[in-house]
């Protein structure tokens, strides 16, 4: 959650309509438990401040952390160096279309297809 999101959802909070609460998606079951837990666990002393951040909003349910699997990790396809069957998965959850499908042998697009 950033600054500028947690700065909405504040003025959101005095202005009378119905909000969702974000769903933060993660495919680390030890990043989902030491986020929602909020005891303090021997071995994270060294965790950065920012994470405390996280578990206070958690605490305070202005945001839910949730498990996804590695497979169907969406943030992947921006930050990590996939496979090809692996980018056109997340590429087709995304809908995203192939940049290949949609351009002419000189990377133009083709006459042929609406735009």
């Amino acid at each position: 959650m950033t600054a500028g999101t947690s700065t909405l959802h504040s003025c959101g909070s005095e202005l009378v309509y119905n909000r969702n609460v974000p769903v933060l998606h993660s495919d680390s079951t030890g990043a989902c438990a030491i986020a929602s837990d909020p005891q303090h666990f021997k071995r994270t002393k060294h965790i950065d401040i920012a994470h405390s951040f996280l578990r206070d909003k958690i605490a305070s349910q202005r945001l839910t952390i949730a498990p996804v699997q590695s497979s169907e990790n969406l943030a992947d396809i921006l930050t990590k160096p996939l496979a090809a069957p692996t980018l056109s998965h997340l590429r087709q959850m995304f809908g995203l279309l192939a940049l290949e499908a949609h351009t002419g042998s000189r990377g133009g697009i083709k006459n042929d297809d609406p735009i």
